[in-house]
């Protein structure tokens, strides 16, 4: 249990490891792609632990789907490269993660200046009309 937070970052070594070794024993024209792919699943997962912080909702359960998972990309880049035709669908998977990733991204935080700019008195805080602070209602001598 005290190790519990260690799981996300091994999954995205396993992930990203398989990504880069495989990339490598493919040859050096997979690896353009490999570097696609890894920078738009890793804009994903920024914006994931961002999206938590500021706008405290993860994104929503049909994005974390049409993208697959990383369990379901490991298995895609596995069959491509058994199938010699790692370098194509490691592109495609490049830009269909980037796409969705993007799009989404775009949209949701797209969302939030939205609501901020309706409602510039409490963009970006939780503060209640009701909240008074012992610093404000002190009589000053």
């Amino acid at each position: 249990r005290h190790l519990q937070w260690l799981a996300p970052p091994l999954l995205r070594l396993g992930e990203y490891g398989l990504a880069l070794w495989l990339g490598w024993r493919t040859g050096p024209v997979a690896l353009g792609a490999v570097y696609a792919a890894l920078a738009a699943i890793a804009f994903h997962h920024y914006d994931i632990v961002y999206r938590l912080r500021h706008q405290n909702m993860a994104p929503p359960r049909w994005v974390t789907r049409a993208g697959g998972g990383w369990d379901c990309r490991m298995v895609l880049l596995l069959a491509a490269a058994l199938a010699q035709a790692f370098p194509p669908v490691t592109a495609a998977m490049a830009v269909w993660c980037a796409v969705l990733y993007v799009t989404d991204s775009v949209r949701s935080w797209a969302a939030v200046a939205v609501a901020e700019h309706r409602e510039p008195a409490t963009a970006g805080t939780a503060v209640r009309a009701d909240d008074t602070r012992a610093d404000d209602s002190r009589e000053q001598d």
